[in-house]
């Protein structure tokens, strides 16, 4: 309390030493400071047959102490201006006059003292308004019932409540805000019915000197779907906060990046981040809005003592056949509250993640353990948790994953002999990414009926074609299987199983027959379509013979059309199956080993020529025979030179190497063909030549 506050005190102390005793007494209700001045309100208990006048006294602009009104309302308000009630407090009591048997009787009332503020910067510690004021009274039980309020004008018009304190209270500090602007304060006491018992209103120009509050850094992720380091912080509790700054740090090396602005912009995404290639680690201060010095320059902040650091997943890879994948990572760093666990996630898109394993927050190592992986890319992450809830995920990690999956068909589609005699085993399959291997087992039908391994193949296909050479394609009927193996050694599928065609014939020259009978194909789905007798003549191409259904297993052909052929006949068996569940647009088929049936040439020779008669030419009837490699030569009895050829065409008109005819005698003759493949076959005889 001032001075000149004490001193109204002093003088107010002899105003109740000649306090007498009365009836009435008045009650002050309300000190407002008006401007420069003081509105009192009173209120007067008395009898008011006895009541006279309320005279109420105040300290004056000099500090005297004098009468400033009378008033004979029992209630009232009186607006003291000849004062300067913002410059100094103005204390004020009521004396009521009664009169009593026509005496004049005196009773003070309580003193109140308008509520006089300051407001001054405060110079340790900076960056503060220091407010002080005087307390209204000194009644005890009037300071119980009411609070005193610091309210606050910014901006301009613009009251605000401050803070609520204890009546008592007589100074607060205020944390300046704003940079260069007019703050005005008042003091306000509550609780008071009808009153605004308010004091003069202090300020001035006042600009915040202190740095705001180190911004809490809630975490630092990596966003999957940028790849990008993200920086999290909370709203920072400095209300004057410009803006944050955000700094990269390794080690003992800080480098600023980059400035956030705006108190509620609370992310930052470092476009520039490699999260990828290691961690990211990073600092945050706060700027404010007032700027000094030279050049001028906010307050700012320090940072926070600990670097947050992104988790770095490092590099891994799978190997082929493995049922699982190993990580490790680098500690998430920065939190408070330390790390609670990690978690390791999956994914096959890149977008949606599911949990693999959890570890410990200090565990750096994770498993990812599985049956069986699908081939492709897969993705992988770590998501830290702290013990607060706070979460930061790991950079993304993919992994080309070859795992063998599966073909999911294997069919043999055909057993079938080739030109070489050799057996192509088909297997229709379906191509993957990692080859598998197919294990040909084969058994033969007239040796003990058991399977044995023949031959495999490695590869990634969808038609594997096995070729088996050491078989007996024209006698021995076998049985094929093929099992499909995966690199990792598991056996996966057996396939049908599939039996060759074996085709069987022969001929009856003296029939002019060819007849064939063949072994049933096995085993389609759903059996055999039809058969077809496919037939090779004299080495020409092949022309249907015939056809049959399932059943038609056996085949005659009348060899009489074919005698000006050679006679080399060969014939395949071509197998059609029905529609498989599959393939069900698709027809397949299967050769039978080829059988050859090589017929004898027909040679007929007549035994007499009668010359200028009926029969005046000689010459054979060949059938069957490669009639390009016949000769026939004639002598006579005695080894004498007659006639010769080689062409069928040409016949012996009985005359002596085309001169003069010869005698009636017998002549030798000697004819060679040759069949279709070649043999050689000789006539030998005589022929008796008679003349007309």
């Amino acid at each position: 309390m001032n001075r000149y506050i004490l001193s109204c005190f002093l003088v107010f102390g002899l105003f109740f030493t000649h306090s007498s005793n009365g009836q009435s007494l008045a009650t002050i209700t309300c000190l407002e400071v008006q401007g420069s001045s003081v509105s009192i309100s009173w209120n007067t208990a008395t009898n008011p047959i006895t009541f006279s006048t309320n005279h109420i006294f105040a300290t004056d602009a000099t500090g005297g102490i004098s009468e400033i009104a009378q008033s004979t309302n029992l209630s009232g308000t009186y607006v003291y201006s000849n004062v300067d009630a913002a410059a100094a407090s103005v204390c004020v009591y009521i004396s009521t006059e009664d009169i009593v048997g026509g005496t004049p009787n005196f009773t003070n009332s309580e003193i109140f003292c308008s509520t006089f503020l300051t407001a001054t910067a405060s110079v340790s510690p900076p960056g503060f308004v220091n407010l002080q004021w005087n307390s209204a009274s000194s009644n005890a039980s009037w300071l119980a019932a009411v609070n005193a309020e610091v309210w606050l004008e910014y901006p301009s018009g613009v009251w605000n409540k401050l803070a609520t304190l204890p009546s008592t209270a007589s100074s607060f500090n205020y944390e300046v805000t704003v940079c260069g602007e007019q703050l005005n304060f008042q003091i306000r006491y509550s609780g008071l019915p009808n009153c605004d018992f308010a004091s003069n209103i202090a300020g001035g120009i006042f600009s915040d000197q202190t740095a705001p509050a180190i911004p809490t850094i809630t975490g630092v992720t990596v966003n999957p779907s940028t790849g990008q380091a993200e920086l999290n912080w909370d709203v920072n509790t400095s209300g004057d906060t410009d803006g944050y700054i955000v700094y990269s740090c390794n080690g003992t090396t800080v480098n600023l990046i980059d400035t956030v602005f705006g108190i509620n912009n609370t992310q930052f995404s470092d476009l520039l981040s490699t999260p990828s290639s290691g961690p990211e680690c990073y600092l945050l201060s706060a700027i404010d809005t007032c700027y000094s010095g030279t050049p001028p320059s906010p307050n700012t902040s320090p940072t926070g003592s600990v670097c947050n650091c992104t988790i770095f997943l490092s590099p891994t890879a799978y190997t082929l056949c493995d049922t699982s994948i190993d990580f490790s990572w680098s500690a998430y760093s920065g939190w408070s509250s330390s790390v609670d666990y990690y978690v390791v996630v999956h994914s096959v898109d890149g977008i949606n993640f599911t949990p693999v394993d959890t570890v410990s927050g200090n565990n750096l190592t994770g498993i990812h353990e599985f049956t069986s992986i699908s081939s492709g890319i897969h993705y992988y992450g770590v998501v830290a948790y702290s013990n607060s809830g706070a979460t930061s995920t790991s950079n993304i990690q993919s992994i080309n994953v070859t795992y063998p999956n599966p073909p999911n068909i294997n069919y043999i589609t055909s057993v079938s002999v080739n030109s070489s005699k050799d057996i192509d085993i088909t297997v229709r399959s379906e191509a993957t990414l990692v080859p598998h291997k197919y294990i040909l087992q084969r058994k033969n039908l007239y040796a003990p009926y058991n399977w044995e391994y023949h031959m495999d193949i490695t590869q990634s296909s969808t038609n594997i074609v096995f070729t088996d050479s050491q078989v007996n394609s024209d006698d021995v009927i076998y049985d094929y299987r093929v099992i499909v193996q995966n690199p990792c050694g598991y056996y996966l599928d057996t396939t049908n199983v599939g039996r060759n065609i074996r085709l069987r014939g022969e001929n009856n020259s003296e029939l002019l027959l060819n007849s064939l009978n063949w072994s049933k194909y096995e085993d389609w789905e759903n059996g055999v379509q039809e058969y077809e007798v496919l037939r090779s003549l004299d080495g020409a191409a092949e022309t249907q013979a015939s056809t049959g259904s399932a059943s038609y297993l056996s085949f005659s052909e009348d060899l009489e059309p074919f005698l000006s052929s050679k006679g080399q006949f060969c014939y395949r068996i071509q197998g059609y199956s029905e529609p498989i569940s599959y393939f069900p647009n698709e027809t397949f088929f299967s050769y039978s080993n080829k059988k050859c049936l090589d017929q004898e040439p027909i040679i007929w020779i007549p035994n007499a020529m009668m010359i200028h008669g009926e029969n005046d030419l000689f010459y054979p009837v060949i059938s069957f025979a490669d009639t390009a490699q016949y000769t026939m030569n004639i002598f006579s009895r005695w080894g004498d030179y007659v006639f010769e050829t080689n062409q069928l065409s040409e016949k012996w008109d009985g005359k002596m190497n085309g001169s003069d005819y010869v005698h009636e005698n017998a002549y030798v003759y000697y004819i060679t063909v040759k069949n279709g493949v070649g043999v050689l076959y000789e006539r030998r005889g005589t022929i008796t030549v008679l003349k007309n």
